[in-house]
């Protein structure tokens, strides 16, 4: 009946719009072997970093429903094909030039690179393959049963172990590539790449026909070197409840800074330095340093007088022993 097309067709968009909400959100911190969020059936993080193009295909479908990815998000230049197509999902992200017919996109396309980078951050998705690779290296064997892993180390690697055709996303693996490089598949199953591909920093060469790859794409680039109109259909399933069955690993502790060393005990005051060339203060007539330190007196005169106005020294200083006339004397003076 027109009502029950009607409540279908709202659930439909409905649900491409949660999609569209959900690959707009800026990308939350990366959690142990979670998957990032993904809306669009090919992201790719390129950024034509080698003067290529980051996208060209001659690809018409771009997802098949709302339970899978749909559309794309590219970060550099796109190039579709001479034909018309139309892509549901998300709003599509392409950061620089489109060449080809531009396609219809049912809910717009964003140019700015800051769509691109809110949606999508490639350390996310390096840091999720990079725990894929940690679970199956130690012996997580239900995650290895689903996961493959390739390092290209700069060279090619070519897909093997993929899923029957048409695969459920509940049985459906990853083809998880490590590091920068080249990933083809060789397409001896009918033509068909089943298994999702998670390459965020190799790029994805279709260099002989596939008919379809039947999960997401996320890598540094794709291209379909193969030749023109081949048809190709990327359907955009998102694999469903993988999951490490190992704990991450424990990060090594901080190294301790090394104790503050104790301050230097502070050196003495230096003592003021005796004026150059300035005689003392003077307030006596005499002074002896003596000491009696010859056994002898260190004062001994019949002086009467010491000091004679308040311009002089007075009196007298002695550090010793005096012996003073035997008449009477009397001193002025400090």
């Amino acid at each position: 009946s027109k009502a029950t097309v009607s409540v279908l067709n709202w659930i439909r968009l409905t649900a491409m719009h949660i999609l569209f909400l959900a690959a707009m959100l800026p990308a939350a911190a990366a959690t142990y072997c979670t998957m990032p969020a993904l809306g669009h059936a090919v992201v790719l993080f390129g950024g034509n970093d080698d003067g290529g193009l980051t996208y060209h295909t001659d690809a018409h479908t771009l997802g098949t429903d709302a339970t899978c990815g749909q559309g794309l998000a590219v970060n550099g230049d796109a190039r579709f094909p001479s034909v018309s197509t139309s892509f549901s999902g998300p709003a599509a992200i392409v950061t620089g030039d489109v060449t080809g017919t531009m396609p219809t996109f049912a809910n717009g396309l964003l140019r700015g690179v800051e769509d691109f980078t809110g949606a999508y951050d490639v350390a996310h998705w390096r840091q999720y393959a990079e725990d894929l690779k940690w679970a199956v290296d130690n012996g997580d064997a239900a995650l290895s049963a689903r996961v493959r892993i390739y390092e290209p180390n700069g060279g090619v690697v070519v897909l093997t172990q993929d899923d029957p055709d048409y695969v459920e996303a509940a049985d459906q693996s990853i083809h998880v590539v490590i590091g920068n490089g080249t990933v083809r598949a060789d397409n001896d199953q009918n033509n068909k790449i089943d298994g999702a591909i998670l390459a965020p920093d190799a790029d994805v060469d279709i260099h002989r026909n596939w008919q379809h790859a039947h999960g997401f794409i996320v890598a540094r680039t794709l291209r379909e070197t193969f030749g023109s109109d081949s048809g190709l259909q990327i359907h955009g399933q998102i694999p469903t409840g993988i999951a490490c069955g190992v704990a991450p690993p424990t990060p090594s502790p901080p190294t301790p800074a090394p104790p503050t060393p104790a301050p230097p005990t502070p050196a003495p005051p230096t003592p003021s330095p005796v004026p150059f060339c300035t005689m003392p203060a003077l307030g006596h007539a005499v002074v002896l340093f003596g000491g009696n330190d010859d056994g002898g007196l260190t004062y001994h005169t019949d002086a009467h007088t010491l000091g004679n106005d308040a311009t002089c020294g007075h009196g007298l200083a002695v550090n010793g022993d005096t012996r003073f006339p035997s008449f009477s004397t009397s001193f002025s003076g400090p």
